[in-house]
């Protein structure tokens, strides 16, 4: 009789996030990565069981295991706990082992899944960790103290284990996403040095003015992932479970080279600064200068990523590129899974014909001394919200949301009450949100392409006042009636903003392209039988973040380059 034994590394966020600083949630996104690759391989290897054969899946937290007889499971889980112990205390990880008969995989995974998730939904105690009543506590964990960071404050013992693994993760970081790969590196700047970049350890450093600047808090993840591996498990034979271990591995691969991707991204438009030669772009005309910083003689870039499991990314960045890196990523991420399931056609007859996998993103955009577990939250938050159409249509989606006071923010409960007008038993939307990254399927036209918002955005750029906005912004509060309203004032008074090369011909265009109906009737409202909406507010959140003005720092004092288009 064989033993399936499953991995499960429970709370991540609680896990990461509960001191609030980036060098503690880095760290802890190392320790969450290792407790299965490599844990579970090296303590594989060490009782002398091969991985190639056993090892149904490992990353991201969670692994698969099946072995020939109980003694080897018991064996096994004892090694792995005892190490899980020693080297990433307070992490958990539930491990649930049970007979499997080859015979029926389908039938016993099933059965597996189901008491899985039984002994998940038992309260599980944690080992308490005694202490005296006269010691120093942590203030982040509540044990006692054990050392000092590099400021000199005050650490607990897992707070102190995260200090050393944020710096070995920092190490592996610029090693993995700066290495040599023909399918990022373009031709036009063979010569990038990966030796003149850094990624930041601070959040101050993405980028902008201190006290100033904005930061996005960005959650990915691939569209019903679980699902696919669910169907592939139920659907393989035990001779074929190499294929669910090579799609493990390919999604994790794919991953990091769509992170890699928008790194060097990063790096030539830098580059492009006192290169004229690229001619790749990924960012919209609409982003506004980036400032960066420099430490120790290296430019830090204006990315950092946090955690990355399999098809589960979290990175943070300067809040104006949140929305084009978010994109890029899961564009990059679509591809790769695509150009793989076409050369391992077996693998699409076992997904039940799936040619590729997409993405959903939730983007909050905070400025930088927000709590980090609140931006993070939000971002949770809005990763849901993408998820409710992109996981349905199978379409990459986003959805954001800008923060420009420090209260904590409840997206679905704001969004019932400050994002909807109520006109007797007529209900308008005030937000497109989430959009469509790419394009948008036929049949969902109430949520438009990331690229069309941008291009209202654009539009919106030195037409109107800014103080004008700001009034249309408060209109569209009040419904479509006193919008069109104040739409009809601004076109019969208009006057462009100084240094503007708009004109009243351009205005009535944008009412016109946000109306959709080509007519001025509706004003910015988009009114037909399935929506009733408008995405002005989305666009007057966007303005108001573009809008800052920043100076440019690169190595030779210029800035970014501002005539770059979003591909």
């Amino acid at each position: 009789m064989r033993y399936l034994v499953t991995l499960d590394t429970q709370a991540i966020q609680t896990y990461l996030y509960q001191a609030g600083t980036l060098r503690d949630a880095v760290g802890g996104s190392y320790m969450v990565n290792h407790a299965t690759d490599p844990i579970v391989k090296d303590t594989l290897r060490q009782l002398g069981i091969p991985e190639e054969i056993n090892l149904w899946y490992c990353g991201g937290g969670n692994a698969r295991i099946l072995f020939d007889e109980l003694n080897q499971a018991q064996l096994f889980i004892r090694a792995y706990s005892a190490r899980l112990a020693l080297e990433m205390p307070k992490l958990q990880v539930a491990i649930y082992c049970d007979k499997f008969d080859p015979s029926d995989p389908q039938r016993e995974l099933h059965r597996h899944v189901i008491g899985m998730d039984f002994m998940k939904s038992q309260p599980q105690g944690l080992p308490r960790f005694l202490h005296l009543g006269f010691e120093e506590l942590c203030r982040f964990t509540g044990e006692p103290v054990v050392g000092r960071d590099r400021k000199g404050d005050l650490l607990g013992k897992i707070c102190q284990i995260r200090e050393k693994y944020a710096e070995m993760s920092h190490q592996e970081l610029q090693e993995k996403f700066w290495k040599q790969n023909p399918e990022i590196v373009w031709n036009e700047l063979p010569n990038l040095d990966p030796s003149k970049y850094e990624f930041p350890k601070e959040l101050d450093l993405l980028g902008g003015d201190e006290g100033k600047n904005y930061i996005a808090i960005i959650h990915i993840d691939a569209n019903s992932m679980g699902d696919a591996f669910k169907t592939l498990q139920q659907n393989l034979p035990i001779d074929k479970r190499d294929l669910l271990r090579q799609l493990s591995e390919h999604i994790k691969v794919a991953s990091e080279q769509a992170v890699q991707f928008i790194t060097h991204c990063l790096a030539q438009e830098i580059e492009a600064s006192y290169s004229a030669a690229i001619t790749h772009r990924i960012f919209p005309p609409v982003v506004g200068p980036v400032s960066l910083n420099q430490k120790e003689g290296k430019i830090l870039l204006p990315l950092r990523p946090i955690l990355q499991g399999g098809d589960d990314l979290t990175f943070i960045c300067d809040g104006r590129l949140g929305l084009c890196l978010a994109t890029g990523y899961m564009n990059k991420f679509q591809r790769l899974t695509h150009e793989f399931l076409q050369q391992n056609r077996e693998l699409v007859r076992f997904l039940n014909a799936r040619e590729d996998f997409t993405a959903c993103a939730g983007v909050a955009i905070v400025k930088a001394h927000y709590p980090f577990r609140h931006a993070y939250a939000l971002s949770e938050a809005l990763l849901k919200s993408a998820k409710k159409i992109g996981r349905k249509s199978g379409y990459n989606a986003l959805d954001f949301h800008i923060v420009s006071e420090t209260s904590r923010i409840e997206l679905e409960h704001m969004r019932a009450h400050e994002y909807i007008f109520q006109e007797g038993a007529m209900s308008y939307s005030l937000t497109r949100k989430p959009y469509y990254v790419g394009n948008a399927p036929a049949s969902h036209s109430d949520h438009p392409p990331l690229a069309s918002y941008y291009q209202n955005l654009g539009n919106a750029r030195g037409l109107i006042a800014h103080s004008k906005l700001k009034e249309l912004e408060a209109a569209v509060h009040q419904g479509p009636k006193e919008t069109k309203r104040l739409a009809k004032y601004l076109q019969d008074t208009y006057k462009p903003p100084q240094d503007s090369q708009k004109n009243k011909h351009d205005l009535e265009e944008w009412i016109q392209s946000l109306s959709g109906t080509g007519e001025l009737e509706n004003s910015f409202f988009q009114i037909n039988e399935k929506n009733r909406a408008t995405d002005l507010l989305d666009i007057m959140e966007g303005e108001s973040l573009l809008a800052q003005k920043e100076d440019f720092f690169c190595p030779n004092g210029q800035g970014l380059r501002q005539d770059i288009f979003w591909s």
